[in-house]
C-alpha cells in the first residue's frame, strides 16, 4: 500500500466523522471508510470515504457479497501527493460510473475540489454563501472547508448542524422514510 501521511489521517478521521454525524442524523444513509466499490465490468475503486442511499431506500449502489457494486452517490478522496490522478482519471471513472457527488480534498495546499453531476458529467461547483459548499443530492449536508482544514472539529459541526435544520433536510428524511 502506498504510504498515508499524518495529515491525511487527520484529514480523513474529520471527513468520516462528519459524514457520520450527517449519517446518524438521516435514516437510510450510509457511510464507509476505505471499502472496495466494483463500479461496473471494468472499474473497481477503494475511496477514502464514501456515502450511499441504501438499496432499500432506493439508493443507486447494491450489495455484491462483501462489497458494494455501482456508483455511490457521494464519494470522497483526500489527496496529497495523488493530486492528478484524483482530479484525472479517478474523477473520469467516477463520472462514467454515474456518481452523483465527487469530493476531493486536496492537501498542501489546502484546496477542496467538489464536483456535481449535471446530465452525464461531473462539474465543479464553488462553495456558496459564508464559504460553505452544500451538497446537492444530500439536503443539509453542509461543508465549512476553513473548519476541516483547520482541523477544527466544532465549526465543522456547527457548519453541518445548521445545515440538518433546514427544511429541505427534514424533508429528504421525510422522503427516505417513505421509500
Amino acid at each position: 500500500p502506498s504510504p498515508v501521511g499524518r495529515y491525511h489521517g487527520i484529514n480523513g478521521g474529520l471527513v468520516v466523522a462528519w459524514l457520520n454525524f450527517y449519517h446518524f442524523r438521516t435514516p437510510g444513509t450510509q457511510v464507509m471508510d476505505n471499502a472496495t466499490v466494483v463500479l461496473d465490468e471494468i472499474g473497481e475503486v477503494q475511496p477514502d470515504a464514501l456515502m450511499r442511499i441504501l438499496p432499500s431506500k432506493g439508493g443507486q449502489t447494491r450489495d455484491l457479497g462483501k462489497f458494494i457494486a455501482g456508483a455511490p452517490e457521494f464519494i470522497v478522496e483526500i489527496v496529497d501527493s495523488s493530486r492528478d490522478l484524483d482530479l484525472g482519471p479517478k474523477l473520469a471513472e467516477y463520472e462514467r460510473a454515474g456518481a452523483l457527488e465527487y469530493v476531493v480534498f486536496a492537501l498542501d495546499p489546502d484546496e477542496v475540489f467538489w464536483h456535481v453531476r449535471q446530465g452525464d458529467r461531473l462539474v465543479r461547483v464553488e462553495p456558496g454563501v459564508g464559504g460553505l459548499f452544500r451538497s446537492k443530492f444530500f439536503p443539509g449536508l453542509w461543508l465549512d472547508p476553513s473548519a476541516l482544514f483547520d482541523d477544527n472539529g466544532l465549526a465543522l459541526i456547527e457548519a453541518l448542524d445548521r445545515g440538518l435544520a433546514t427544511a429541505e433536510h427534514a424533508d429528504f428524511v421525510a422522503q427516505l422514510a417513505t421509500r
